[in-house]
């Protein structure tokens, strides 16, 4: 009999698939679940969306239609879904929207091949976001991912103008921020002065998953424990906080 286990792992750990045809199956679902985000972003596009919304998102804004729940629906339906809890700086305005900011490779320091940020030569990216709280400083949000581009909800949170709450890579606007070099500290890289990619520090946890099953093509559906930092008023009171941030493994 197989045993298949999902296991929840801290935030910055590498994770690799155990066999080539597992690889190859993730692989497919997210390109499968990308190429629909961008398919769907275009449609909307072509179907009377006001000029004035979609250069709002491309500029790093939001929107906030009535189609959001329709999109919502739609992200069940595609080969693989996540939906994550995020605790941003500053104020949200917006009760929901998407941003649809397009990401791809830019110069940065230390790296040869560049840091994925905010680019206009990027490709399509696609987020829905969801306000669940408002503190007086920040704001936790519920955030669905339509593609699955590079660091996307770090980047899409920034381009709204609301970073990651503690991300040091990720500055207003979804560029990176590139510090003075300094040998008082050292990036995960080892690259004096600047964040690097897998530096941590930024509250954002894997809350949601499902995707059909490799073998049977069973839908499955995996949910982790929300730790304290994200956990709405509600939810802390009425049940015990899980650890720090999580994803799935």
């Amino acid at each position: 009999m197989r045993v298949r286990l999902a296991v929840l792992v801290p935030a910055g750990v590498l994770l690799c698939s155990c066999t080539v045809a597992a690889r190859q199956k993730l692989c497919r679902d997210f390109r499968a679940s990308t190429e629909m985000g961008v398919r769907s972003s275009t449609h909307s596009s072509g179907t009377g969306e006001s000029e004035g919304r979609r250069q709002q998102g491309a500029a790093g804004g939001c929107s906030s239609g009535g189609d959001s729940r329709d999109d919502c629906t739609a992200a069940l339906e595609r080969p693989l879904g996540k939906t994550y809890r995020a605790l941003v700086s500053g104020i949200v305005e917006q009760d929901e929207g998407e941003v649809d900011v397009a990401i791809g490779p830019v110069s940065y320091p230390g790296l040869s091949n560049g840091l994925f940020a905010a680019s206009p030569s990027g490709k399509p990216a696609r987020s829905l976001f969801r306000v669940l709280h408002r503190h007086a400083d920040s704001t936790l949000m519920e955030v669905t991912i339509l593609t699955g581009r590079p660091h996307q909800i770090r980047i899409h949170m920034a381009a709204l103008g609301h970073p990651l709450l503690g991300d040091p890579l990720y500055g207003p606007g979804g560029a990176p921020m590139v510090a003075v070099v300094s040998g008082s500290r050292l990036g995960a890289y080892g690259d004096a002065g600047n964040a690097m990619p897998g530096d941590c520090g930024y509250h954002l946890h894997s809350m949601d998953l499902h995707f059909h099953h490799p073998e049977t093509g069973a839908e499955m559906r995996l949910t982790a424990p929300v730790p304290a930092a994200l956990q709405t008023p509600q939810e802390a009171a009425a049940c015990p906080a899980a650890g720090p941030p999580h994803s799935f493994a």
